[in-house]
């Protein structure tokens, strides 16, 4: 299957109740799995799943579905890419992000990360570096915590003290 040689495992099920929308009448699944690799290198894969399945929601309609996964090149390298029109995750380009910044996570305008800073060089580094980019520094009243504006975009920066060093969260947002 999909270039592997692999078992082909089947699963079939009747009315399952209870599932929090309704109930399932009937299900089934196809699964074939290959051995990858030998000796202790050897991985078992999942190279294709196919599933089918159908029931009635909570107001007794019905409803059905299916899904195919096909796996081809196990092991090879992936790119992943925004669609045209949407912005990768992360900081945007004009809201620079500290050299030797770990854990970096960014969610729906929420940025953080941790970095080997104190809370006075992460303030000093985006004080600066926020100014060079076009943001004003609008309120520096609380400790820690900084607010910068842009155009009809606000920055807010939070950085507390860790044992590691800093732990940075910045929220941009559209005014």
């Amino acid at each position: 299957m999909n270039g592997y040689e692999a078992k082909r495992y089947h699963y079939s099920e009747g009315a399952v109740d209870d599932l929090g929308f309704g109930r399932m009448d009937e299900s089934s699944a196809d699964v074939w799995v290959a051995e990858i690799g030998t000796g202790d290198a050897a991985v078992t894969v999942v190279v294709k799943a196919q599933t089918t399945f159908a029931g009635k929601d909570l107001a007794g309609v019905e409803w059905s579905g299916e899904m195919t996964v096909d796996v081809t090149d196990v092991n090879a390298p992936i790119t992943i890419e925004a669609p045209e029109g949407v912005e990768p995750p992360g900081m945007p380009e004009d809201v620079p992000l500290m050299e030797g910044a770990e854990n970096v996570q960014s969610v729906m305008g929420i940025n953080t990360f941790e970095v080997e800073a104190t809370l006075d060089e992460v303030m000093a580094f985006y004080d600066d570096e926020m100014a060079a980019n076009g943001w004003s520094l609008d309120d520096d009243s609380v400790p820690g915590m900084r607010t910068y504006t842009k155009d009809a975009r606000s920055a807010m920066l939070m950085a507390e003290e860790t044992e590691a060093g800093a732990s940075v969260t910045i929220m941009i947002s559209e005014n």
